[in-house]
């Protein structure tokens, strides 16, 4: 027997009692993904100043992957 699990099927499901952050995970996925989608997109956004670190930090370790890959295929040479 197969069973197939849906956004549908998820809102039929009884309300878990525990976290509040597990309140916040439980009620998200009863939510229709257009109506979240706006807020979880802010909420990921990072500060212009944490963005330019990070950017660096990832630039950084690139270049330094680079530098060591005399040969590369698969993975290492897409990031060529």
């Amino acid at each position: 027997m197969s069973h197939s699990f849906s956004m549908s099927s998820a809102a039929a499901l009884p309300k878990v009692q525990g976290s509040p952050l597990r309140g916040q995970i439980t009620e998200a996925c009863r939510v229709a993904e257009h109506e979240w989608l706006p807020s979880l997109l802010e909420q990921a956004r990072m500060a212009p100043d944490v963005q330019k670190r990070s950017g660096a930090l990832a630039r950084s370790l690139v270049e330094g992957l680079r530098g060591k890959r005399a040969r590369s295929s698969g993975v290492d040479a897409l990031m060529k």
